[in-house]
């Protein structure tokens, strides 16, 4: 049979590949390599092996997130709307000792920023809306396997908001915008919620999507909020945007603690799912705009209250009775 030049030669690829394994030791001199085409019952012999590894691997995935779902509130449908918010107990195991904290909306308010929106759009509500789009877009970049620092991504969605509003944004109007994301004030409620915790004794850090400021104040040390926690993580380091499982496992190897030992306390929901998907627990803050995502399926946040002043007495309450 004359086998077309445009059709690769199977035979010449075997005896390329026999070589090679004859090369780095895989296969003897005396072993005979020859080319078998793959009949149509092989084919399906090694379809059905292929299905039954994927079930197989499915069952255990189904496992592992059910044990994970565990960790949190259990949740009937009947239950859907009315979350429990701290009964004791409820951690699924020994009380977390490290709390990881969100940083942007949970202790520091973008709302600082609205002048800004208002002069550039003339509405203030343009804020949540690029707020969300900064949130999509930095998941967009992990799952397409690219990255781009928080404030530069912040300034392009600026841009790109503007463009769909018909608004000109200038480039003043971009470094604004860069210097209001490195500065906003805390949350009036996030001194007092710190102070009831570090007076606990429970070890605290911060995980932001924010990246470090080498030359100047972290938004963390410009909101006057630094002292109270022992390392600010980034997750520049992992070059992937929460809630990339990832980044939560990296705070807990740095700390030399299992996921089960960390608390994530946040105040959006995306953050405190992935968290506990990571085997975190998790707090969650429903500050303005922010609430439960009631869906049975999903792990369930193990305390909420509406400020840090009220999550930390829920946090106490709980461990000392657990």
């Amino acid at each position: 049979m004359k086998i077309s030049s445009a059709a690769p030669n199977v035979h010449a690829l075997t005896a390329h590949f026999a070589c090679l394994g004859r090369r780095y030791g895989l296969l003897d001199r005396s072993d005979r390599v020859e080319y078998r085409p793959v009949t149509r019952p092989l084919r399906d012999t090694l379809a059905r092996r292929s299905r039954t590894r994927d079930l197989q691997a499915d069952g255990r995935r189904r496992e592992i997130v059910g044990q994970r779902h565990r960790k949190g509130v259990s949740m009937r449908p009947e239950q859907a709307n009315s979350v429990d918010t701290g009964a004791p107990g409820q951690w699924g195991g020994p009380a977390p000792s490290v709390l990881v904290f969100d940083v942007n909306e949970t202790l520091i308010d973008f709302d600082a920023m609205l002048p800004l929106f208002d002069r550039v759009f003339g509405d203030q509500r343009v804020l949540r809306e690029w707020l969300g789009q900064l949130i999509m877009y930095s998941m967009t970049l992990t799952l397409s396997g690219l990255y781009e620092d928080y404030y530069s991504l912040g300034e392009g969605l600026l841009r790109m908001v503007g463009r769909v509003h018909g608004a000109q944004v200038t480039t003043a109007d971009t470094e604004e915008l860069r210097t209001g994301m490195q500065t906003m004030p805390a949350h009036p409620d996030v001194e007092e919620g710190l102070t009831k915790l570090r007076n606990e004794g429970l070890r605290m850090v911060t995980l932001t999507n924010s990246p470090p400021s080498p030359h100047g104040q972290t938004p963390l040390e410009h909101a006057g909020l630094a002292h109270f926690f022992e390392r600010q993580f980034t997750i520049e380091t992992a070059r992937s945007y929460k809630p990339a499982p990832q980044v939560y496992h990296m705070v807990a190897q740095e700390l030399a603690v299992p996921p089960s030992a960390c608390l994530m306390v946040a105040t959006h929901v995306w953050d405190t799912v992935g968290a506990q998907s990571a085997g975190f627990t998790a707090g969650l803050l429903t500050r303005p705009g922010n609430a439960p995502l009631p869906i049975p399926s999903l792990p369930q946040p193990n305390v909420i209250a509406p400020d840090l002043s009220a999550l930390a007495d829920k946090i106490i309450e709980t461990r000392r009775v657990s």
